[in-house]
């Protein structure tokens, strides 16, 4: 009589054992063939699908700042965000004049009007919304890279850091479709802290 191994999990379940090892061999498999490339965009529509996403989840999360806050970026429901149309048409950054207008756009839209920087962005949205907070700063960090050329030391720090977690620390002249990463990674992190609010 032919006996199936078995294994049992955590919670109590009972598994095939060999089941179990074509499962983890897939899933090794599939760790260890992904690299950044992952986050690059090759549909343009996909891309302003997602940004389609993000701005709105961003009205209602944007609404609710301001009402704990007082005024943010807009000083009331009604207003429309500047920069709006710029923002929902984005090209893929497979370039660095393309990642140059990405950035430049995004900054304008979620950095730029707010008032009081210090009391706001590096107080309390830094310390209420460390997510929202660290994907605006890395937008703001990138696009200050390619605009200014010279970072500050503490800009410098966090570009050097942002890349390390972005491009395994290497400068997106240097990897292919960098710009085109950076862009999705600066998306991915959009998402997750507008939509998932």
């Amino acid at each position: 009589m032919d006996q199936q191994r078995n294994i049992i999990s955590e919670s109590g379940a009972i598994i095939n054992f060999d089941f179990f090892n074509k499962v983890k061999k897939k899933i090794i498999k599939l760790i260890s063939n992904l690299d950044d490339n992952i986050f690059v965009y090759e549909d343009r529509n996909q891309l302003v699908n997602d940004m389609t996403e993000i701005m709105d989840s961003f009205y209602d999360l944007e609404s609710h700042i301001r009402k704990r806050y007082g005024y943010f970026i807009r000083t009331m429901d009604s207003e429309e965000f500047t920069e709006i149309e710029n923002v929902k048409k984005p090209k893929i950054s497979n370039t660095e004049s393309s990642f140059k207008n990405f950035t430049s756009n995004l900054n304008k839209l979620f950095y730029e009007p707010i008032p009081n920087k210090n009391k706001f962005f590096f107080g309390k949205l830094q310390n209420d919304f460390p997510d929202l907070f660290v994907a605006i700063d890395r937008i703001r960090v990138y696009r200050n890279s390619i605009e200014h050329r010279e970072l500050d030391p503490r800009q410098k720090m966090l570009y050097e850091q942002y890349l390390k977690e972005d491009l395994n620390g290497k400068s997106p002249l240097l990897v292919k479709d960098g710009y085109a990463i950076l862009q999705g990674k600066i998306m991915q992190k959009l998402h997750e802290s507008i939509c998932k609010q």
